[in-house]
């Protein structure tokens, strides 16, 4: 089980029943879903230890940090909860100590139970205001012996060897129940909201979304209307924590660390295997297939991609200017997903931030530098060159010093944006509409700062 999907299921559920107030997750809708970049607090040391069986019933918990922190906006939402049953959470007092958070809960813990321990992004920061450099998650139990499910979060075993990954399968669960309405739910909070051409949604919980819009591929996740002007509400059957929409279908990441999707087949851009005409569509979602939990997705038109937890990037659908990054020339169709490869043909690794533009993609690494693939035509990898790129290169600030420090990028149609650690904002490519914020209509073959 991967401990930042569950506690995003977790933190969805607590919404839903109301245990804590309703916030707003601004950073939900971004290509990042629910996880940050910041380069805040890093977690060096736990008390219990990661998989800990002997925890004693009435024990403090201590989470050290690498510097001195606080209390952020979150802080309400960390949570620790019986494995046995997610809805029980146990009350817990929090104090911190310069770089210790001590978590002390007010009643005992029952005898021979696994727990988890989640604490969002947000929840602590540095004294400057940083927040963590992602969600964290921990389980243990109280019972010697007992097996754990999984690594936490922080300690994901290595990856295999890179290579095709294995077929897709259907999914288990199904989307069902579809109702119409035009004011389900008032006043409920909303996860995240999503549009693709020309379909929307939003995810209410991690249980329930609704979509609306254009149904003539199936992109709303059912056989008929072939449109609806009013929301459709939906239980998703398993959690999910992001869903993202694209020309003519859909994908969802779920709290299990999967993905499905369902809607359009149209030349296997589902990644559910090959599809010949624009009649391969699927309403039902179908499981695609990746070796290791996915952290994030992104899509754009016909093609996506999935961050995996080991810091790869694999992509499936059109790859018609070479945004899939796999390195194979040529326009061409990939079934099923593939990594992203780097320039001399090696794994892109490292990367912490992804987003799928129209004709490229680009890819943020964990020492901030940034990565694109795809077409260059108006300059949009920042390379320096209008030469489009099989696999990924890196791009820069100038014809010698690499783009660097940067936290989150967001690519267009044809451009990128950026934004560095010290809150500056960069853009790059297109500019005939003065997309760039440059003050001008000339394209850049290097960032330029906006703000």
């Amino acid at each position: 089980m991967h401990w930042r999907k569950i506690g995003l299921f977790l933190m969805g559920l607590l919404l839903v029943t109301g245990t804590f107030p309703a916030y707003a997750r601004d950073h939900a809708v971004t290509s990042q879903g629910w996880a940050s970049s910041v380069k805040g607090p890093r977690l060096i040391a736990s008390y219990p230890s990661p998989r800990e069986t002997s925890v004693p019933r009435d024990t403090d918990i201590i989470i050290t940090f690498d510097s001195s922190i606080k209390l952020g906006n979150y802080a309400p939402f960390i949570s620790l909860l019986s494995q046995e049953d997610l809805n029980n959470q146990v009350p817990v007092e929090v104090t911190i100590v310069k770089n210790e958070l001590i978590l002390s809960p007010t009643q005992q813990l029952e005898k021979g139970t696994g727990y988890v321990l989640f604490i969002p992004v947000d929840a602590v920061q540095s004294l400057s205001g940083s927040k963590l450099r992602s969600d964290y998650g921990m389980e243990f139990s109280t019972q010697l012996n007992k097996t754990l499910k999984s690594d936490p979060l922080w300690l994901l075993p290595a990856p295999p060897s890179s290579g095709t990954a294995l077929e897709t399968v259907e999914a288990k669960s199904t989307l069902t129940s579809a109702t119409l309405s035009t004011a389900s739910m008032p006043g409920q909070p909303v996860m995240q909201i999503f549009a693709g051409a020309s379909h929307s949604g939003a995810l209410r919980n991690p249980q329930q979304m609704s979509l609306w819009g254009k149904n003539t591929s199936m992109q709303l996740g059912y056989a008929s209307p072939v449109e609806s002007t009013v929301p459709l509400d939906k239980q998703t059957g398993s959690p999910y924590v992001k869903v993202e929409a694209g020309y003519v279908n859909t994908f969802a990441l779920l709290a299990d660390g999967t993905v499905q999707g369902w809607g359009s087949n149209f030349f296997g851009i589902l990644g559910a295997g090959p599809g010949g005409s624009t009649t391969a569509v699927q309403s039902d979602p179908v499981t695609i297939a990746l070796y290791d939990h996915v952290q994030d997705i992104s899509i754009s038109g016909v093609h996506t991609l999935a961050l995996l937890a080991d810091g790869t990037v694999w992509g499936w659908g059109m790859n018609m200017n070479g945004e899939l990054g796999v390195g194979d020339p040529g326009e061409h169709v990939e079934y099923y997903p593939r990594p992203v490869l780097e320039y001399g043909y090696d794994d892109l690794i490292n990367v912490e931030s992804i987003s799928a533009g129209v004709t490229h993609s680009v890819a943020v690494k964990t020492d901030g530098s940034v990565w694109s693939w795809g077409s260059n035509q108006y300059g949009q990898l920042g390379d320096g060159t209008l030469t489009g790129q099989w696999t990924a290169v890196e791009t820069f600030a100038n014809s010698t010093t690499t783009f660097s420090q940067v936290q989150t990028v967001s690519a267009g149609y044809d451009f990128t944006v950026a934004l560095k650690e010290d809150g500056s904002v960069w853009s790059w490519g297109r500019n005939d509409l003065g997309q760039l914020g440059d003050g001008g209509t000339t394209n850049r073959k290097y960032p330029v700062r906006v703000i």
